[in-house]
């Protein structure tokens, strides 16, 4: 018996890792017999173990690395005759570690926040006589910057707010003005994006801070301006044609200036109120684009139209379509009155006779001027009496030199109030 297990352990050193049959039976005569399985396993530290990390690069204190391992035998397992503990270490020093198999295979742990920029930083995990490297890069942490295209604007303007390494990882980047009202986000890293001032801000300086969401410490900031409101006093926006007449299907340059919207940069173009392509304004509000004169254009004067989509600048510029021949164009338009003729000269008849109504004129003059004057009316008074009868009034003149007699007028009225007898231009006597 004894020589028989000394031979059944020397096969089971020389067993590969497999499950085998173990039988047992008496020696000698007699049958009896039973038989049992065994599973013959890879000696600790015979395996190939091996460590790898995702990611293989990081910043300090920010970036969570997973390790893996394999190939560590009954340390992973849960053998009695080798430690169960895994030993973690960051260029030879102590690294904390999270598990997340249940097996230990699998750990997280964060790059130690005071490891410097190198490639030679290394990851060592050993548990029992088995052990295992891994190098890991340490980049530096990207000092975030905020820029924006302009210091100092209006309120309702826009302005471009521009950033880098702003290491937010899956978080977003948000604007905020003043620290508290939300502008817009934006993905982390490198980012572009239009603002547009509030409309209720202060005339007065603020600031316009980019932060990571869940990252406070990742931020950066800059002071804008709020100046006075332009209304009235910035120069409304302006809109010109090149050429601005032409005939159908001609290509014409469009060129517009200030058009600041407030919503988006998108400029909307029409044509007799028939929409054209749209073009897009630069931060200063200036745009630049073609169209071609439609076909259907008739020969006469257009109007082009050029507005934000919000309405927020407008302006419009003229466009005449002309027919093109073969020696000239023509336009169609109605030709203005010809000017009156200038008067022909004056003849000779004409000036003499224009001297006689002059002479005759200044003779009537003076002989109006020569004339006497009349004197003042003279008023007699008679009044009826019953009792003396009909009045009797006499008169009479004895005329001056170079004048006239006159004659009395009796005005007589069908009342019994006074009569009035008023003088012509002779002597009369009346009863």
């Amino acid at each position: 018996m004894v020589g028989l297990s000394e031979q059944a352990d020397r096969k089971v050193e020389l067993a590969t890792p497999d499950t085998y049959d173990v039988t047992a039976s008496c020696v000698g005569p007699g049958t009896a017999a039973d038989s049992a399985t065994f599973t013959v396993t890879k000696a600790p530290g015979t395996e190939n173990p091996s460590l790898s990390l995702s990611p293989e690069q990081g910043t300090p204190g920010q970036t969570l690395v997973t390790a893996t391992t394999t190939g560590f035998g009954a340390c992973l397992r849960g053998g009695s005759s080798i430690s169960q503990t895994m030993v973690w270490q960051w260029d030879g020093e102590p690294l904390p570690t999270s598990t997340v198999g249940a097996d230990n295979s699998t750990v997280t742990f964060r790059v130690p926040a005071d490891a410097s920029p190198s490639d030679e930083h290394t990851v060592r995990v050993s548990c029992g006589g088995t052990s295992k490297s891994a190098s890991l890069t340490v980049i530096p942490i990207a000092t975030p910057r905020l820029t924006l295209d302009k210091p100092q604007g209006p309120r309702g303007s826009q302005l471009t707010a521009s950033g880098t390494g702003f290491a937010c990882g899956e978080d977003r980047v948000t604007l905020l003005w003043d620290g508290q009202t939300s502008l817009d986000d934006s993905p982390s890293g490198t980012f572009s994006v239009h603002l547009t001032i509030p409309r209720d801000a202060s005339i007065s300086q603020h600031t316009v801070v980019a932060s990571c969401s869940n990252h406070s410490d990742i931020t950066d900031s800059q002071s804008f301006t709020v100046t006075e409101d332009s209304v009235g006093a910035a120069a409304p926006a302006a809109l010109a044609l090149a050429p601005a007449r032409g005939a159908a299907g001609d290509d014409v340059q469009i060129t517009g200036d200030r058009f600041a919207c407030n919503d988006s940069r998108v400029v909307e173009l029409s044509w007799d109120g028939q929409p054209l392509a749209n073009s897009s304004a630069d931060a200063s509000g200036h745009f630049a684009t073609t169209i071609s004169v439609p076909a259907n254009a008739q020969a006469s004067s257009h109007i082009v139209r050029a507005s934000c989509a919000a309405g927020s600048a407008a302006a419009t510029a003229g466009f005449t379509v002309v027919v093109t021949g073969t020696n000239s164009e023509t336009i169609p338009e109605n030709p203005p009155p010809p000017p009156p003729p200038p008067p022909p000269p004056l003849g000779g008849i004409a000036v003499l006779v224009v001297l006689v109504i002059v002479g005759v004129l200044a003779v009537l003059a003076y002989r109006h001027w020569r004339k006497p004057r009349p004197k003042p009316t003279a008023r007699v008074y008679a009044t009826v009496s019953p009792t003396n009868g009909l009045p009797i009034v006499s008169t009479s003149e004895t005329p001056a030199h170079g004048e006239v007699t006159h004659a009395l007028r009796v005005l007589l009225h069908a009342d019994l109030g006074t009569q009035t007898i008023s003088e012509v231009d002779s002597e009369y006597t009346t009863q």
